[in-house]
């Protein structure tokens, strides 16, 4: 499996996401547990060079607060903002996109191919706008110019979560994992 990690998928899909009312702003979320290891500092100065050129973004940081804040604003926000060092996500990304809301993060590609070879995802399955902290300005400024496309990419990233992190898909590898250990 991709990772251990599971989230209750059972929630409506439409009850997912608030209506957002159309405005220029573009809301990203960044909710650091370690902002050296998330690339924090990066993604400030990628946000802040953007305003500069004039795009409308606002940029919301959230730390120490809890976690159904967080995910009430996840449903609010353009994108997500995981990590841009370590190289995969993990349950602030799931989260996300259990709440169909794109993630932008960092995806090493030895572990795409890594787990695209080993048939745990197909080629280019993996929803998410992959960027690191030497790219970041120019992966936010294409998702902000390109914002018609989020929405399908949400809807992916959720059907994704679903397949991959749900609480049944990941406690049938368990038990089969059980299973096996237990007929030795």
């Amino acid at each position: 499996m991709l990772a251990h990690f599971s989230i209750d998928t059972t929630m409506e899909d439409k009850d997912t996401r608030k209506k957002k009312q159309k405005t220029k702003n573009f809301k990203i979320l960044h909710a650091p547990n370690h902002r050296a290891l998330k690339g924090t500092d990066f993604l400030i100065k990628a946000v802040d060079e953007l305003k500069k050129e004039g795009l409308d973004i606002e940029f919301i940081m959230l730390e120490k607060i809890p976690n159904e804040k967080v995910i009430e604003l996840i449903k609010e926000v353009d994108l997500v903002a995981d990590q841009l060092i370590i190289g995969w996500y993990a349950m602030f990304a799931i989260e996300a996109m259990n709440n169909s809301t794109p993630v932008l993060c960092y995806l090493r590609d030895d572990l795409i191919d890594l787990y695209t070879s080993a048939g745990l995802v197909e080629k280019d399955e993996i929803p998410i706008l992959n960027a690191n902290w030497k790219n970041v300005k120019d992966v936010i400024r294409d998702a902000y110019n390109n914002r018609k496309n989020l929405p399908k990419i949400g809807k992916q990233s959720r059907k994704y979560v679903i397949k991959h992190h749900s609480i049944e898909y990941i406690g049938n590898v368990f038990a089969n994992i059980n299973k096996q250990l237990i007929d030795k």
